[in-house]
C-alpha cells in the first residue's frame, strides 16, 4: 500500500495478491487523529487504487484496506501513513514520485526499488553512469548506506550482474 500527495488529493494504491479470492473487492479506510473513516460508498472493484479528495493534508493520514468477499469484510495486512506535508513531489501533475535525497555524483542510469532486507520499507539501489566504471549507491529509506565502484574496464556496465545482486543483499543485511 502506498499513498502520494496529488496536489488537492491523495492517490492511494495497493496490490491485489494472487491468492485473493476471485471476485473480491476492497473497502478503503483513512485514520486521521484517531478517527477512522470509510472512504468508498460501495466496495472497490476493477482496480486497486483510489483518489481521496477529502484528506486534510496538514495532518498525518493512515490508509488501510479491508477485503470484501460475499459482502463480508476481512482485515488485510499493512497500512501506509502519509505524513503531514509529506515528502512527496508532483512535477507538473505528470506523475508522482517519492523524493529521496540522492547525492551529487553523475548521471543516474538505473534505480532499483524494493524491500531488499525484508523490513517492509522501500530500499533503493542507484546505478550511476561513469565514463570508465559503474558506481552503485545503496539507500535505506532516506539513509545513505554505501558506495561501490565496480572498477574500470568492465564491459557490461549497463547490466546488473550476480555480483551486484550479492553486494546489494549484503549491504541491506546491515
Amino acid at each position: 500500500m502506498y499513498a502520494v500527495n496529488a496536489g488537492n488529493a491523495v492517490f492511494v494504491s495497493w496490490r491485489s495478491l494472487e491468492e485473493d479470492p476471485a471476485g473480491c473487492a476492497f473497502n478503503l479506510y483513512r485514520t486521521t487523529e484517531g478517527t477512522t473513516t470509510k472512504l468508498n460508498a460501495s466496495p472497490i472493484t476493477g482496480g486497486t487504487n483510489y483518489t481521496d479528495t477529502t484528506a486534510d493534508q496538514t495532518k498525518d493520514n493512515t490508509y488501510f484496506v479491508k477485503m470484501v468477499t460475499g459482502g463480508t469484510e476481512t482485515a488485510t495486512d499493512g497500512s501506509f501513513t502519509l505524513k503531514e506535508g509529506g515528502s512527496i513531489f508532483i512535477k507538473s501533475n505528470a506523475g508522482a514520485a517519492q523524493v529521496i535525497p540522492i547525492k551529487e555524483g553523475g548521471t543516474i542510469h538505473f534505480v532499483w526499488v524494493g524491500d531488499f532486507n525484508g523490513d517492509g520499507a522501500y530500499d533503493y539501489l542507484v546505478d550511476r553512469c561513469a565514463d570508465d566504471h559503474q558506481k552503485l549507491e545503496a539507500w535505506r529509506q532516506r539513509l545513505y548506506l554505501r558506495l561501490s565502484a565496480e572498477g574500470t574496464g568492465r564491459r557490461r556496465r549497463q547490466a546488473i550482474c550476480p555480483v551486484t545482486i550479492s553486494w546489494m543483499q549484503w549491504i541491506f543485511a546491515y
